[in-house]
């Protein structure tokens, strides 16, 4: 941090947040209250959670930490997304956002999240801050084309928020999503949902089989980008051909407010992605996504039942003996694999992801989840990502998406 008179501290009152917010808005050119009810009615939200850079007394800029839980193969892992980061315009280009971005990272391992997130499309900015891109799959259907025939045992209505949000809660806790990447609701997180998604005025619709609610599905429409974005489809267990009439339903009312495309980011084994590829819809890759490892030791603790379930399936490739992952500056984690299961033998601490070297071998190629490939650049690749995420259609999705 550059200055005597230069520090980083949380805010701790409401009229310093307030300010917060303001500054916040007039950096990015929006309105105050796009930031003051995005970040109050978000769940978790709390004063320390406001990182403020003040000086000579004066705050000239600062970020948000939003408190989620994500699923990471079935794992919620603690997470702090990170947002409304901003510099004043007088005092840019002094390094401030990078002294930010590091009292981030200490402060969020502090508060015991193990993973951060931000969107962005600024990658050189955050890369060089440790952030890697996850690539999450999109898929987009023209407004035009032609409604298609759905199963007739369902019927389809408009339904109110907060019914469709206590459907919403229902279905998850009947039938989880086994994606990871979701964002992780307990009770505390779900009963303030509601006040974080009303702002955003969703189009809920339902589908019935005989007047029973089986799935709902949520929208909403993008004036700027003329998009209707799909934010939530979930459905009752044996009811899997359902989101296919809340498809349509969606992509009439996309039609009848005069916007191009239907859109949503969807893991690809989701119904609806299926049907909009079946549909000849387009499917990219969004960029935006940002995440960082804060700490690893703990991270590959908790999932140390996803590596091993993972190569249990795998192990008639896997040769018994001792393999090592080499991470730039800062070490190595050793594995050791006998008689079909994995040990980890030591984790060694890391300040940065980047991986430099490894093993060449089948397992290490199982490990990091692009088995079958080879004479690739593992550094562009972002192997650790892979390993913890790719393999089981990672994406973050769903009404709360940071």
């Amino acid at each position: 941090m550059t200055g005597n008179n230069t520090y980083i501290r949380s805010a701790v009152s409401r009229s310093e947040f307030d300010l917060m917010v303001k500054s916040s808005a007039e950096a990015f050119g929006v309105g105050e209250n796009d930031f003051f009810y995005i970040n109050t009615k978000s769940p978790g939200f709390k004063l320390s959670n406001t990182r403020l850079y003040i000086v000579d007394d004066n705050i000239v800029g600062g970020l948000n930490i939003l408190k989620r839980y994500i699923n990471i193969a079935g794992v919620p892992v603690p997470t702090g997304a990170i947002a409304d980061v901003h510099i004043k315009r007088a005092h840019r280009k002094k390094g401030y956002g990078l002294d930010l971005l590091a009292d981030a990272v200490e402060y969020m391992k502090k508060e015991g999240y193990l993973f951060s997130l931000l969107c962005s499309d600024k990658h050189s900015f955050y890369g060089a801050h440790g952030w890697r891109m996850i690539p999450v799959p999109q898929y987009m259907l023209d407004a035009s084309t032609p409604l298609f025939p759905v199963p007739d045992r369902y019927t389809v209505r408009r339904t109110a928020l907060n019914y469709s949000l206590e459907l919403l809660r229902e279905i998850s806790a009947a039938n989880k999503m086994k994606y990871s990447g979701c964002f992780t609701r307990n009770k505390a997180y779900a009963d303030s949902l509601p006040k974080w998604v009303f702002i955003r005025n969703y189009i809920c619709f339902t589908a019935f089989e005989d007047d029973r609610p089986v799935a709902v599905c949520f929208i909403r429409k993008d004036k700027k980008t003329k998009i209707m974005w799909i934010h939530e489809c979930r459905n009752l267990a044996g009811h899997d051909e359902a989101p296919k009439n809340l498809l349509r339903a969606a992509l009439a009312e996309t039609r009848r407010r005069r916007l191009k495309t239907l859109a949503g980011d969807l893991p690809e084994t989701h119904p609806l992605a299926v049907k909009i590829a079946l549909l000849g819809g387009c499917r990219t890759i969004t960029r935006d996504i940002m995440g960082k490892i804060l700490d690893l030791n703990k991270l590959v603790e908790k999932l140390e039942h996803v590596f091993e379930n993972d190569l249990r399936s795998h192990h008639h490739t896997i040769e018994d003996g001792r393999y090592g992952l080499n991470i730039s500056g800062c070490g190595s984690i050793a594995l050791e694999w006998q008689n079909r299961n994995l040990s980890i033998i030591n984790i060694n601490k890391c300040k940065t992801l980047e991986i430099k070297e490894i093993d060449q071998s089948e397992f290490v190629m199982r490990l990091l989840g692009v088995s079958g490939f080879h004479g690739i650049n593992y550094t562009e690749l972002n192997p650790l990502f892979e390993t913890l995420l790719a393999p089981r259609d990672f994406i973050f999705w769903g009404l709360d998406r940071f």
